[in-house]
C-alpha cells in the first residue's frame, strides 16, 4: 500500500494493526518507506508512533536514518508544507531517536548538518542544537563538530543558502569557525563567494575577522575573491539563483560584493587583497580578466579594482578611500 501510495487504506490498516509498523519489506521498514515516498505528515507521525525505534533504524539502501529522510520530506501531491508541519515532523522524528548519537551515516555528519541541508526554521536548529547538547553523554558542542569532509556545521549553512538568521546563529555559538577550512581549506567566505550570499550573511563574515578571512587561502592558492571570479561560480550560481528565487533568497551581485568589500577596509588593505596571486600566477583582476574571454562580465568592475590599485595610500586622506 505504501508503496502504491494508496494513503487512505495504509493509514486506516496502520491504525488498526499496529503491530505492521514493525514488518520489514525489501530492507525497509513503513518508515522509511513513508519518507522516501512523501507520505502524508498524519500517516508519518501514526507510522512512528506505532513504532518508534523506528526512528532508529538506519535504511541500509539510501544510507539514510529516518531523521535525514524527514529533512528533505516533501508531501506527494507537491502542495505546499508549511514550515510547522516539517519543523513538527523533524522534532518528533529526533525526540523518539535521540540516543542514535550525534553522527549519522558514512559521512559522520551530524544531525546539525544534514538538518542545514533542508534549508530549516531557525526555531527547529535551536531545538535540535539544544536538546543534543543537553544529553549526558554529549562531550562536544553540536555547532564545533565536523564531519568527514572536515566541515563545520557554518560551512553546510553557507553552502545550502541557509536564512540570514540562522548563519549569525552558527557564529554566535561557535564564531571560531568563520577561519575555519574544510578539507579543500575553503572557508566560509570562500564558500560565500563562491556558491553567492545575501548582503546580511557577507556582513557576518566580514565583521568576524573579516580581513584575516579575505586573506586566507585554499589549497589552490586562491583567498575568497579568486572563486568569486571562478568559472564554476558564474555556471552554478544562474541556477541557484532561479531555485532561491522562490523562498525570497537575494543574492548579492558582483558590483554589490565588491563595493560591501570595498566599504569595510581600507585603501592600503584592499590593495593586499587585490594583489594576492593564487597557484596559477593570476591575481584577483587577472582572475576578473580571464572570466572576462568567455563570458559577459562587467567590465566597470575591473575598471575600479584597477583604479584602487593605482590610487597611492601615501597621499593625504586616501588610505581611508577606495
Amino acid at each position: 500500500m505504501l508503496y502504491e501510495k494508496r494513503w487512505n487504506d495504509a493509514y486506516r490498516v496502520i491504525a488498526e494493526h499496529p503491530n505492521l509498523a514493525k514488518v520489514e519489506q525489501d530492507g525497509c521498514l513503513p518508515l522509511h518507506i513513508a519518507l522516501l515516498h512523501d507520505a502524508p505528515l498524519n500517516l508519518i507521525l501514526t507510522i512512528c508512533n506505532a513504532y518508534p525505534e523506528a526512528s532508529k533504524v538506519y535504511h541500509l539502501v539510501k544510507s539514510r536514518f529516518p531523521l535525514m529522510l524527514a529533512i528533505h520530506w516533501k508531501k506527494d501531491d507537491r502542495s505546499l508544507i508549511t514550515r510547522r508541519e516539517k519543523d513538527s515532523l523533524i522534532k518528533t522524528i529526533f525526540n523518539v531517536a535521540q540516543n542514535m548519537g550525534t553522527h549519522l551515516g558514512e559521512a559522520k555528519e551530524t544531525v546539525l548538518h544534514a538538518l542545514l541541508e533542508g534549508q530549516p526554521s531557525l526555531d527547529v536548529v535551536k531545538y535540535l542544537v539544544n536538546a543534543v547538547e543537553g544529553l549526558p553523554r554529549t562531550s562536544k558542542k553540536l555547532c564545533q563538530l565536523m564531519d568527514s569532509e572536515k566541515q563545520y556545521p557554518l560551512h553546510v549553512a553557507i553552502e545550502y543558502h541557509c536564512a540570514d538568521e540562522i548563519i549569525a546563529y552558527l557564529i554566535e555559538k561557535y564564531p571560531a569557525a568563520v577561519l575555519k577550512g574544510r578539507i579543500e581549506k575553503m572557508t566560509p567566505l570562500h564558500l560565500a563567494l563562491l556558491r553567492g550570499c545575501t548582503a546580511g550573511v557577507l556582513d557576518l563574515l566580514l565583521d568576524h575577522q573579516g580581513f584575516k578571512a579575505l586573506t586566507s587561502i585554499d589549497e589552490d592558492g586562491n583567498n575568497p575573491l579568486h572563486l568569486w571570479f571562478a568559472h564554476e561560480r558564474i555556471a552554478d550560481n544562474v541556477s541557484r539563483l532561479a531555485k532561491d528565487e522562490h523562498r525570497n533568497y537575494k543574492v548579492l551581485s558582483d558590483e554589490e560584493v565588491f563595493e560591501k568589500i570595498a566599504s569595510k577596509f581600507s585603501l592600503t588593505e584592499m590593495q593586499q587583497l587585490l594583489s594576492i596571486v593564487n597557484n596559477d600566477k593570476n591575481n584577483i583582476i587577472d582572475a576578473a580578466k580571464d572570466i572576462q574571454k568567455f563570458i559577459f562580465y562587467p567590465k566597470l568592475l575591473i575598471k575600479r579594482m584597477e583604479e584602487i590599485m593605482r590610487k597611492d595610500p601615501f597621499e593625504v586622506g586616501t588610505d581611508d578611500e577606495c
